[in-house]
């Protein structure tokens, strides 16, 4: 598994920081994301799916790949909830 987190003051144009991480053989993970003073957005993503769109310089860019472009971690999301035939 993978995650991100970004945080800013005011916009893309203000002080930002990003941290990301990996992890492996974990059931189950508690994060408390660092949040500088006068941060006005935060966020924290966990990557599910190769291929899937990635924040790229503070925006976000779509996968290249054929299609949707994506390959669900199905180690991360786990088993299905909802099967339709």
């Amino acid at each position: 598994m993978s995650w991100t987190s970004y945080c800013e003051e005011q916009s893309d144009d203000g002080y930002t920081e990003d941290y990301a991480g990996k992890l492996s053989g974990v059931g189950r993970v508690t994060y408390y994301p660092h949040v500088f003073d006068g941060a006005t957005l935060c966020y924290v993503t966990v990557s599910t799916a190769d291929g899937a769109p990635q924040r790229v310089n503070g925006r976000m860019a779509a996968s290249m790949a054929p299609g949707l472009g994506i390959k669900p971690k199905m180690e991360i999301l786990g088993k299905r909830i909802v099967e339709i035939a």
